[in-house]
Parts: C-alpha cells; structure tokens; sequence
C-alpha cells in the first residue's frame, strides 16, 4: 500500500460571518465595491479608448502604408512598362541591326568575291601586259632589223640603178659604134639596106632607137648581153662586154639573196612553230653532260673536289660521284616534307580544320578522305630563297607503290595534270624503282615536260633531273616512297645566276622554267589501299609577275591532288 505522508496544515483563518462583521463594515463593503467596481469601469473604459487609438492609429498607419505600397507599384507598374516598351523597341532595333548586319556580311561577301575577280583580273591583265610589252619589244626589235635591211636594200637598189644606167651608156655607145664598124665592113648591098634603115632625119633611124630600147629592156635580166642583137665584136668589146656581165650578174643575185633573207627567216620562224622543237634544241636535250644546283645541299667537301665545271653552284650530274648529289637531295626534299613546323602557314581551309584538333595530332598532321591541307612558307637562305614554296598534303585510295608507279610513268601525266602538255624520258642515269647497284638506289632519269598555264602565252619547259627510291621506316624515319625533281641545265652558262645573267633557252615559243625544289612523299599507312602524299613545289618562270604567285601555287596544288584522287575512285 502506498505510504501517506504526514502534510502540513494550512491556516486559512477566520471564517467570516455576518455576526462577526461589524455593521459599519457591512455598509463600507458595497461601496467599496461599486468604488472598485467604478474604478475597474472607468479603466476598461480607457484602455478601451486607448485601444480605440491604438487600432485607428494602426489603421491610419495602415492605410498611408497601403496607399505608399500601392503608390510604389503603381511606379514600378510604369517602369516595367516603360521597360517593356524600351525593351521591344531594343528588339526592334535588334533586328533591324541583325538584317543590316546579314545585308553588309552579304556585301562584304560580295565585295570579297569582286576583289578575288579583280585580282584574278589585275593577275591576268598585268601576265598579259608583260607578255605583250615582251612581244613589242621583239616586234620592235624585228622592226629595226628589218629597216635596217630595208635601208641596205634601198642603198643596193640606189647603186645597182646607177650601175644599170653605166652600163646602158655604155652599151648604147658600144652598140652604135658596133653598128658603125659593121657599116664599114659589110657589102654595098648590105651597107645600103642598113643606111635606109639606120640613117633617117639626121643620121639616125627609128628602128635603131626601138632596138636600142628593146635592149635596154632586156638589160634588166642576168643574160642580157647574151640575147641582145649585135653585130660581131672585136675581141677588147667582147672581154668588155663579159666583164660588166659578170659585175651584173653577181650584183643581182645579191640583190635576190638580201631581199629573200626575210622571207627565209618568217619561213623558218613558222617551221619551229609548227614542230615545237629545232633542230638545236634536240641537239641541246639529247646533249650530257647535265648539272644541277647544289647551293642548299649538303655536301663534303670531298665530293666536291672530283667535279670537273667551274661553278661552285653547280654539280655534274653525269659524272661518277653524281649519287652523292642524288643523295642529298633526296634528304632536302625529305626534310622540307616532313617539316610540321611555324615554317608553314595554312590556308583558311586547312586552319580551320586543325585548329579543332588536340595538340597531341600536331607532330604530324595526318589528312582524311575528305582532307587536302595546303601551306605555304619559305626556304632557307639561298637561290630564290625569297620566292613562295607550296606544301600540299591528301590521303588517295590506293596503295603507296600503285600511286609510285602512276607518278613515274611519263606517259600517264596528261591523265592527272590538266595543265601539262606532255613529258618524255630524255635519259637514264640509272633504271630500276627497286633495284640498288651500290651507290644509287632507286631510279634517276633527265625528263623534258611542257605546260600550258592559263595565264601566260607562252608554253612552260622544264628540263629536271627526277630521282624516285623507296623509303625504309628505320634508317629514314618513314615507310613509303619519294620522289625529288629540280632542274638541270646542259651546260653552266645556261643556268641561271642570282643577278639575272644566263641563257636559259633559244626557242622563242617556249619559256624555260626551272624547278628549285619538288617532292612527292608517298607515306605508306597501315590501312589497305590508301596512302597519304606530301607535295613541295618550288617554281621559278623568269619574266613572269611575282604578284598572285602564291594563291595561284596553292591552287594549282590542291587541284593537284583533287585530281589524284580522282584517278582512284
């Protein structure tokens, strides 16, 4: 059971009764009371006014709060209006500035577009204001010449016409005192027959004066003397008479030979023309020995020391040591191949391309199916070294040594170069793609190719020495093939020098070009029956504006290698 503690008792007092409280005290206790009572009235009725106050004050409060807020809306109510309305107005503009700005894109294109053409134009104009300055001054020169023999011609003339007028005197003179001797040697039959006709108003007849201009007619001719009608000279009127026909007659053919030697040469001019090529000129290609510029290759000293010619420049290539030189120009046009580096500058084309590439691709910036990368830049110090060099790459179809063969092949040119007019095999330093006789492997030849570029009258020539091998990825850093061209000259006064000097060629018809530098690396890839090449062209064409040079290498490149591909597809 629960244990109840004891608690202590509260005292509660008194109790109150009515017989305790006196009777004043009851009558005090109403009043104080409704005093109380009075008193609590009064104080609620006052807290309740003050209440009153207190909530009309908030309630005033209230409103001026409301009006404020409502004030403050209503002004932002305008200024999000306001906005709204600057804001589609900046719409407005917005496009309005959008379509301005797609109308100037649209001129600018057009602008750029007008600006190639006319550059293209300016490029034209300015191949074809050379070529004719070139022809005027041939013309010109062709003028002189030719008034200068028109003057030869007229000063012969002037003289043959005096010698011809000697020689009627003194042929008349000869004739009418042949006609006198005869006169006094003849019968009287015959001596009177030539009295009537020779002696008739004043000792002189008309026929003798229409004989004498018969044989003044017939002195024009180179056996005038021999058919002129004559009496029998003596034997001095005979050596005279064969003396000044000998002088005529050797005066006249001169005279048949200076007037027929310009219609010889425009014969001739005609002739060479027609067959492309002289007869020199096939003499000048078929001629060895051939030398090859060596101003950028590096070569010893020792190899050097064996070359024969006197230009330091200059390397005979038919000569024993000619693998040393095949040698180093095979590892130049490698180099220059293979070079990824800010030597070169890429097209918009080809920038844009590899610009999205990560940088672990640029060591070697492999192109796809669809990809022809073009650069430009330029050489080291040297011979035209400040000309542009064209650098070109694309992936083809098919297998290195099927592209080697189809680049090899003089035959095949016209079938992938639209502007080439032809190549022949001249000669061969050695034959064999694959064969190696120890000191040169591969195959070395001297090639002859002609070129029609659009731009220039005149066809291109370019006599090169072409040397294509096989490359091995562990001593030369790649698996594919190569292929190297520079120019080689017949002798060392044709090649041209740094100030201009050189004869570079005698046909008129053709301008000799020369080729600095050009490699075809044929990089041989993993996948079956595709390749990637790497082109490099260095040209130089005397006489011809450097001005639109480079955008016309870089389009003649990629067109190049469009047309490769095409042989594949």
């Amino acid at each position: 059971m629960p244990v109840v503690m004891d608690r202590p008792l509260i005292d509660l007092g008194v109790p109150i009764s009515n017989n305790v409280i006196p009777k004043y005290a009851r009558r005090r206790g109403p009043i104080r009371r409704l005093k109380r009572q009075l008193a609590n009235n009064n104080k609620q009725e006052k807290q309740k006014r003050k209440h009153h106050k207190r909530r009309a004050r908030g309630k005033a409060k209230h409103h001026e709060l409301i009006n404020d807020a409502s004030i403050d809306i209503d002004h932002c109510i305008l200024q999000v209006e306001l906005a709204r309305k600057r804001l589609q107005s900046v719409k407005s503009d917005l496009k309005f500035t959008q379509a301005r700005a797609k109308k100037l894109m649209l001129g600018a294109q057009q602008s750029a577009n007008r600006v190639s053409k006319l550059s293209k134009n300016i490029v034209e104009l300015e191949c074809k204001l050379d070529m004719s300055l070139r022809a005027l001054e041939q013309e010109r020169d062709v003028i002189h010449k030719n008034l200068a023999k028109l003057s030869h011609l007229h000063a012969m003339e002037r003289s043959l016409e005096d010698e011809a007028n000697d020689i009627e005197c003194h042929l008349r003179d000869y004739l009418v005192h042949g006609e006198r001797r005869s006169m006094m040697t003849v019968s009287p039959l015959s001596s009177s027959m030539t009295s009537r006709r020779v002696f008739k108003d004043d000792g002189r007849s008309d026929d003798i004066g229409g004989d004498v201009a018969s044989r003044r007619q017939r002195a024009g001719t180179d056996a005038s003397f021999m058919t002129a009608k004559q009496p029998s000279p003596t034997n001095t009127a005979m050596s005279f008479g064969s003396s000044i026909m000998r002088k005529r007659s050797a005066s006249h053919n001169d005279l048949r030979s200076q007037s027929t030697l310009m219609g010889y040469q425009k014969s001739s001019h005609s002739h060479v023309s027609q067959s492309g090529k002289t007869s020199s000129s096939r003499r000048v290609l078929n001629q060895l020995p051939s030398f090859l510029r060596i101003h950028d290759l590096e070569m010893d000293e020792s190899h050097l020391k064996s070359k024969s010619n006197d230009r330091p420049d200059l390397f005979p290539i038919h000569s024993d040591d000619s693998h040393h030189a095949l040698n180093a120009l095979m590892k130049l046009g490698l180099k220059y191949a293979t070079d990824e580096s800010s030597r070169w500058t890429p097209d918009r084309g080809t920038e844009s391309i590899l610009s999205k590439r990560p940088t672990s691709e640029q060591k070697w910036h492999c192109a796809t199916e669809s990809d022809i990368f073009v650069w430009y830049g330029k050489l080291d110090t040297g011979y035209k070294s400040e000309l542009p060099v064209i650098k070109a790459r694309a992936m083809v179809k098919t297998s290195a040594r099927n592209l080697l063969d189809l680049l090899a092949d003089s035959s095949k040119v016209k079938e992938y170069n639209k502007m080439s007019l032809g190549r022949e095999d001249k000669a061969f330093i050695k034959k064999g793609l694959e064969t190696n006789n120890g000191n040169i492997q591969g195959e070395a030849k001297i090639v002859r190719s002609l070129s029609n570029v659009p731009m220039i009258r005149k066809k291109l020539e370019l006599v090169s020495l072409m040397y294509a091998r096989a490359l091995d990825e562990k001593t030369d850093g790649i698996k594919g093939y190569i292929i190297v061209n520079r120019s080689v000259w017949e002798d060392e006064n044709r090649a041209p020098t740094a100030d201009g000097a050189g004869d570079t060629g005698s046909d008129c018809n053709y301008i000799r070009s020369e080729i600095l530098l050009g490699v075809n690396l044929i990089r041989d890839i993993d996948q079956e029956n595709k390749c990637e090449i790497t082109t490099i062209n260095h040209f130089y064409t005397p006489g011809t504006p450097t001005f639109g040079a480079r955008q016309f290498g870089m389009k003649a490149a990629s067109n190049f290698l469009r047309d490769l591909q095409k042989q594949f597809e």
